[in-house]
């Protein structure tokens, strides 16, 4: 990986204790730039908007989300625990009925599903239609008010 980057192996441990550690970090990186891309149009509540700009911004980064979504299980579990902390810090645009970290869990795991499916199972199908099942399946049911 070192010598991918061309970076020097004492670079590398410099910074990370192992690859798990880099993983994460990227998944950092990664989250920031996926919920950037969906914010506005979520503090419009605009569930289509944000399912279509969320999707479009995963396409761009289509083989790096890819990679992610193949992660071993307590790598995965990891991954969903840290995108739920950093979502939960951010604007709270749609009180519901439900907890709001129990939404945002439902949320990330449910998009995490979702795009294993698309990006593994079924890559041929257009950024549409993928945009169209995350906003009916996931985001307008988390986002409906009392």
């Amino acid at each position: 990986m070192a010598e991918r980057a061309g970076v020097g192996y004492s670079t590398y441990f410099r910074h990370y204790t192992d690859v798990s550690a880099l993983v994460l970090d990227a998944v950092e990186i990664l989250t920031d730039a996926l919920a950037q891309a969906m914010m506005p149009a979520l503090m419009r509540l605009d569930g289509a908007g944000a399912a279509r700009a969320f999707i479009e911004a995963v396409n761009a980064r289509r083989r790096e989300v890819s990679a992610l979504t193949r992660v071993g299980n307590a790598l995965r579990a990891e991954l969903r625990h840290q995108v739920v902390d950093r979502l939960a810090s951010s604007p709270d645009p749609n009180a519901t009925r439900l907890p709001r970290r129990l939404a945002i869990r439902i949320a990330v795991a449910s998009t995490v599903e979702l795009l294993d499916w698309w990006l593994n199972e079924e890559p041929d199908r257009s950024t549409g239609e993928i945009s169209e099942l995350l906003s009916s399946l996931i985001l307008q049911p988390l986002m409906i008010r009392d």
